[in-house]
């Protein structure tokens, strides 16, 4: 049994102003914007309500950039109506990663059936971007990976099973996977898509991670790190794949000890 924490959502390269900490460890889930040109996703950021607020996740966004060399959008009406790459789905709790073969290692590698993928993002809180955990799910089933090698006929096939995924709307949208480019920085061999079940879920309050900031970066919490007993305690910058060795019971004690 396993846990691997993977950094999403929204940050500074793509969303202003950036997700705040809220009273009580409240938060906004405010997902990336869509970088694909075309896809099959529905939701916007005019669409999405709030989990706090009383209007649309568009009221708190003044500008987005798709993709880390886009240009940032900032007109309200283009904003409210842009697509968003809602990965993960916590309604339908799937997560699909096809940027970083770093964090797709760490899927595959550890995780199988019965595991748990966890979230953690960046939340302003007193000036910095401390690292939260905000979600998570148990893996209802082992990882499934598309690479360039996937014959046409069984990626279609797949993506078709996962059709709540992001990636999958991406791929309703333009028939490709144009993560798969190893040779751009930070690209991607492969595909993983990971279908979740309960326990799980978006969190009711953000679970800090982070501790002081030392030399500009973000590493975990002594108390913390005792319990999920991680590869690595460092937390970005760039926000690295988490590596623990504890069961799946142990940390949604840890989550839930925490709400």
């Amino acid at each position: 049994m396993a846990v691997v924490l993977v950094g999403v959502g929204a940050d500074t390269g793509n969303v202003e102003p950036v997700p705040q900490l809220l009273d009580g460890r409240r938060f906004e889930y405010i997902p990336i914007p869509e970088k694909s040109t075309t896809t099959g996703e529905t939701r916007t950021f005019g669409s999405m309500p709030q989990q706090h607020g009383d209007g649309p996740l568009s009221e708190l966004v003044e500008g987005i950039r798709p993709g880390s060399d886009g240009e940032w959008i900032r007109d309200e009406e283009a904003i409210q109506n842009y697509p968003v790459h809602y990965d993960p789905n916590f309604e339908a709790l799937t997560y699909g990663e096809g940027g970083k073969d770093g964090n797709i290692n760490a899927i595959v590698e550890c995780l199988d059936a019965g595991d748990v993928l966890g979230f953690y993002t960046g939340l302003e809180t007193d000036g910095r971007m401390h690292r939260y955990l905000f979600g998570y799910f148990m893996l209802a089933d082992d990882p499934v990976v598309l690479d360039a090698e996937t014959p046409a006929e069984a990626r279609a096939a797949i993506l078709q099973d996962h059709q709540a995924n992001a990636h999958s709307k991406r791929f309703a949208g333009n028939g490709e996977l144009y993560a798969l480019d190893p040779d751009k920085p930070q690209g991607a061999s492969r595909v993983v898509l990971v279908d979740g079940r309960e326990p799980g879920g978006l969190l009711d309050r953000a679970v800090r991670l982070s501790g002081p900031v030392d030399r500009g970066n973000y590493y975990m919490k002594e108390a913390v790190a005792e319990v999920l007993d991680p590869n690595t305690t460092y937390l970005g910058g760039f926000k690295p794949p988490i590596r623990c060795e504890l069961s799946a019971s142990a940390f949604v004690e840890f989550v839930e000890r925490h709400q």
